[in-house]
């Protein structure tokens, strides 16, 4: 069997990172917090995948209206399954199989559109992660902290850039690219054409963009909170600003494509972050509730993916078998067609 070199590397990225965290906390101590953590916090951390779920799955519906037309449950599964592929992708592309369930779903959907309400979803889940980061740290008070300034800087270019990126026209960007005699530049015109395409209708109807916007907001606004349920779990109050000014900060660096889902990467920002609330051991062990959460969440879309990736090979053998069906029908005599 290959071995891919890129992730043969990046899990072995993983494990040296993984490694050299782990190696400056007391295990010891580690495996306290975690075996006398708190059951009811843990499980309401845990249904904090329904809404999460609920309000994705919304936003997705609203964002592919103008691509193709999705049912609620039908967003949602889609949604799910799009997370079974972040395993080996990395900062979470592995959604962009979304784009592929579209287009397999109705052979109508415009494949540029429909991998611009991915990338337009992931620049929103940027914007809305930062939108929480910047609550915390104007809720803070701290301004003269390295971490709020870090946060109010990096959270307020995002957000002015997501801003930017939503405002502007793609169209003046695709006549360069539409000249080049390279199909990849042609495939970067249409995919710039069905970007501006998909914006076009959001912003047509109002209200639209606006609640993607918004739901944004609340779909990290819900994660953050899930996180932050992971200090009570262990045994530790947490003032709220120090939490929403902080664990995106950690999201964030777990987003960085370094490691395999953030492992490694995170935790260390964990511990940084939070040196002044508390101490290494206990936030590894927030850190190893983070990872256990990203699986879980990956996990969860893989039926979903199964589900929907079936129904894509079932669907293009029912188009073989008709094509085949008609090439056989042309081929026989004509007085047999007459007959039948």
């Amino acid at each position: 069997m290959r071995i891919n070199p890129a992730k043969a590397a990046a899990a072995a990225l993983t494990v040296a990172t993984l490694v050299v965290v782990y190696a400056r906390v007391d295990i010891t101590l580690l495996l306290h917090y975690l075996g006398n953590a708190n059951p009811f916090y843990l499980l309401l951390a845990l249904f904090m995948f329904l809404p999460q779920a609920l309000v994705s799955g919304l936003r997705w519906r609203i964002l592919t209206e103008g691509v193709r037309e999705l049912t609620f449950s039908e967003a949602v599964q889609m949604n799910l399954a799009g997370k079974a592929l972040n395993a080996v992708a990395p900062s979470n592309l592995g959604e962009i199989s979304k784009a592929y369930f579209l287009k397999k779903g109705d052979e109508g959907v415009d494949a540029a559109q429909a991998v611009s309400a991915v990338l337009l979803e992931k620049t929103l889940d940027q914007w809305g992660l930062c939108a929480v980061l910047l609550l915390g740290a104007a809720a803070s008070l701290d301004w003269r902290s390295p971490v709020i300034r870090t946060g109010l800087l990096a959270g307020g270019a995002v957000v002015a850039g997501v801003g930017c990126i939503l405002l502007l026209r793609m169209q003046a960007l695709c006549k360069p690219f539409a000249r080049g005699k390279s199909t990849l530049l042609r495939k970067v015109a249409a995919f710039f054409g069905g970007w501006d395409a998909l914006l076009s209708g959001l912003k047509a109807r109002d209200p639209l963009l606006l609640k993607t916007l918004s739901l944004s907001f609340l779909v990290w606004a819900l994660h953050v909170y899930q996180l932050y349920l992971f200090f009570p779990a262990l045994g530790k109050a947490m003032p709220i600003a120090p939490a929403l000014s902080r664990l995106p900060l950690a999201v964030l660096t777990g987003f960085l494509p370094i490691t395999v889902g953030g492992m490694g990467t995170r935790d260390s920002a964990l511990i940084f972050l939070f040196a002044p609330y508390a101490d290494a051991s206990f936030m590894a062990g927030v850190g190893l509730l983070c990872s256990l959460r990203y699986w879980i969440d990956t996990l969860m879309g893989v039926p979903f993916f199964h589900k929907l990736a079936g129904r894509s090979l079932s669907m293009n053998r029912n188009i073989e078998q008709g094509a085949y069906n008609l090439d056989a029908m042309h081929d026989l005599p004509e007085e047999d067609n007459a007959k039948s």
